[in-house]
Formats: C-alpha cells, structure tokens, sequence
C-alpha cells in the first residue's frame, strides 16, 4: 500500500533500531536509513540508537537528517550526552543541543501535528545505559493518537519491567484526550512475554504481530551467528490492529528489522 492509497482512517505506525546509523559490519549507513523510511512511509515511527554528533556515524546530526528526508518533526531525546569529540574535516567539536556534546538517544518522527509531547527517564541500574521514553499526543489527519517511544534495558527482566511500569505511569499521567488510541513503539529488549513485554500487555495493550503478522516476525538478527528475535515491538490500545509486517523493500541497513503497522482508530 502507498502513502496514497493510505485510507484517511488508517494510521501506519512502525519501530526502527537503526543500529546509529551504520551497517553491522561498520559502514555508514544513514542514506540507506533514510532510502528505507521513504519506502516504509510512516504517519509516525519511533526510531532507536540516533546518534548526534558521534564521529563513528560521520559527526552527522542524525535527528536532523530524519526530519528532512521525512519532511516532518524528529523529536530527540537524549538519553546519553558525552564530551564531543573533534571532527577534523570541520575544524572543531560538533554542537549538540547543550553544547559541544556527542548525544545518543531516541527519536519520535512525524509528517503529522506534535499537540504536545515530553521525555521521561527511566530507571536504570548504576551504571547503566540511560534509558527514556518519549511520550507524544500527534494529531494524525485529525485523530489524536497518543504514542511512547522506548528503548528498553536489556539483559535483565526484572529492571525491563520496573521501566514498563514507569511508561504506563507516564501514559496515565498525560490527561490530554483521554478517548485517544495509545501505542508504544520501540525495541524492549525482551521477547514475547518476558520483562517488559509483559507488563503491557498485562495493562491491556496488545501485540500487533499476534493479532495480524505471520510468521515468526524476527526483527533483531545476529550478523555472527544467524539466529534472531522478536524484540521489536508494536503495542496498541483503544484501535483495531489491521496489518503488520516486518521489513521493507529496501535492504535493512541495521542489525534490526523496522516493523511496520497499520491501526484503525475509528474501527
């Protein structure tokens, strides 16, 4: 289906762990990232390891070049903000959003209005990975839908779902058109019904592969040993769930698969 035959009632939402922007063997890959989101063709997409500013993605403002190649809002949230490092080719440090920093983090991105929209941190072991979740009323061709991007912890059940909880609480909190669909996006780190997973759909979200993909639906896939897993996930409550699919047209230039999925929210 093209974004012209899109029905107006319809709503394509996807998750994308674009691995920073580079292909698992090392090369930069953001121009393949961006070939792939004009083929998917998203009303929004929650996006996963961006990086801003980090010379191992070419120093690239990743969250801007989204944006453009969507022609839409990235809304970054920085979950992690380093020193900069300096970028010969330019004479000096990168600037982030506070300063010469290197930022890595999430990405909520859409052609559509942002009604508003915050980021949360989650909580994190010491010395983990900071984590957020990114939580955005859009109105999408007048329907106002409410989505949480994340990216979960990994390696550990138990702190996946203290940080799922803190996304519900975050949802709840956010009393802004209470009727709207909500979904989350993102990669949970955990495969069906573990850690995180669980806890949503304990709150009533359902798996949008379960009810409408085929198939295994792997999305992580492991470039040394072959193997993969359905950590990737769409989850949604209060609309119908009529597709879901994983991949693209275009060759994935990341370790992860996007998953793409189309909602109803008037059905």
């Amino acid at each position: 289906m093209t974004l012209r035959e899109q029905s107006a009632a319809s709503v394509r939402v996807a998750t994308f762990n674009t691995h920073h922007g580079t292909a698992p063997d090392g090369r930069p890959a953001l121009d393949a990232c961006l070939r792939l989101l004009d083929d998917l063709a998203p009303d929004v997409i929650a996006l996963q390891e961006v990086d801003r500013g980090w010379r191992r993605s070419g120093f690239a403002d990743q969250p801007a070049r989204y944006a453009e190649g969507l022609g839409g809002t990235a809304l970054f949230a920085a979950n992690l903000r380093l020193p900069a490092e300096d970028d010969p080719a330019r004479g000096g440090a990168v600037r982030g959003s506070r300063g010469a920093v290197r930022e890595y983090g999430t990405v909520l991105l859409t052609r559509h209005p942002i009604l508003r929209a915050a980021h949360h941190p989650l909580p994190v072991p010491l010395g983990a990975e900071p984590r957020g979740v990114q939580v955005a009323l859009i109105d999408v061709r007048g329907v106002p839908i409410r989505v949480a991007g994340v990216h979960l912890h990994d390696g550990d059940d138990a702190v996946s779902v203290r940080q799922a909880e803190e996304v519900l609480r975050r949802l709840a909190a956010d009393e802004a058109a209470p009727e709207a669909p909500e979904v989350v996006l993102g990669d949970l780190n955990a495969e069906p019904g573990r850690g995180g997973h669980r806890v949503l759909l304990d709150a009533g979200f359902a798996d949008a592969w379960v009810i409408a993909g085929t198939g295994p639906g792997r999305t992580f896939l492991d470039p040394e040993s072959g193997s993969g897993a359905r950590i990737d996930h769409v989850l949604v409550r209060g609309a119908a769930i009529a597709s879901a699919r994983v991949g693209s047209l275009v060759p994935t230039p990341s370790d992860h698969e996007p998953l793409i999925v189309e909602i109803s929210p008037r059905g």
